[in-house]
């Protein structure tokens, strides 16, 4: 949840808020994540997104984030070391030598997805796991 561009709340399973304070401000945003859905046991009936109308009315629009390799070149990058709020990062890396299968620690980064020259390699969350690399094939 941002207000005026600041993240203010953050709500994730199994510690989601029914409630959040927020701030004054004049623009209220919502970033929701397609995680993936419990499919087994109690938490069959696995909800996500916003499950209501928006706490405040107005002109509310929803979006995708374009993920594809072609459009992703166009979105945003930054090089900021303390940004605010999700970003996008772009980085290059060299191989001398015949390329060979390998992976890409994910330790120190917090939570996204990884693409190398435009293929998806996956998703992380370090702080859950279970994964903690992601594997790169040649």
């Amino acid at each position: 949840v941002f207000v005026d561009g600041l993240e203010v709340a953050t709500a994730y399973r199994p510690r989601c808020p029914k409630k959040v304070r927020l701030p004054k401000g004049s623009s209220l945003d919502f970033l929701v994540e397609n995680m993936g859905r419990v499919n087994f046991g109690k938490s069959i009936s696995d909800y996500k997104g916003l499950l209501s109308a928006p706490p405040v009315p107005g002109n509310w629009t929803a979006f995708c984030l374009p993920l594809l390799a072609e459009q992703m070149h166009k979105l945003p990058h930054t090089s900021a070391t303390s940004p605010k709020g999700p970003i996008f990062r772009r980085g290059t890396m060299r191989v001398s030598g015949e390329p060979q299968d390998t992976f890409l620690s994910t330790e120190g980064l917090s939570k996204g997805w990884m693409w190398v020259n435009g293929e998806p390699l996956g998703r992380y969350w370090d702080a859950v796991g279970p994964q903690r690399t992601l594997y790169v094939p040649a």
